[in-house]
């Protein structure tokens, strides 16, 4: 989960390694901006901050969060990042590759490369 804490309005974006996993929430500006800045308790529970629950799936990571909508450019953006096992409601799980599925490919692709190799050298 990922709440924008700082200007109401503000919408964050996760990126791993460069790409985009998600954003926000697009959510209505705030005439006074930023009623609480830097509260992480009520950002989450409130709903007038932009949130964004990405499921993600095992391995490295390596995280990157950007405003992609910054109403007031004068002030500092941030967010904060909530990690927790589970899956983000409403959403499918992401898929797991069993492990047995990639050395089982790895030998089949092998073996039809050693074939091919033995039938163009029989020609």
């Amino acid at each position: 989960m990922i709440t924008d804490v700082l200007c109401v309005g503000d919408q964050p974006a996760v990126y791993d390694r460069g790409i985009m996993l998600g954003a926000g929430t697009s959510v209505v500006r705030d005439p006074d901006c930023c009623p609480r800045v830097g509260d992480p308790d009520f950002a989450y529970i409130g709903l007038v901050y932009s949130h964004a629950c990405i499921n993600m799936g095992p391995g490295e990571h390596a995280f990157d969060i950007k405003n992609i909508h910054m109403w007031d450019l004068a002030r500092a953006d941030g967010s904060y990042v909530y990690v927790e096992g589970g899956v983000c409601p409403g959403t499918p799980e992401s898929p797991e590759i069993p492990s047995t599925i990639i050395p089982t490919t790895m030998v089949i692709g092998f073996s039809g490369v050693v074939l091919f190799i033995q039938r163009t050298r029989e020609n």
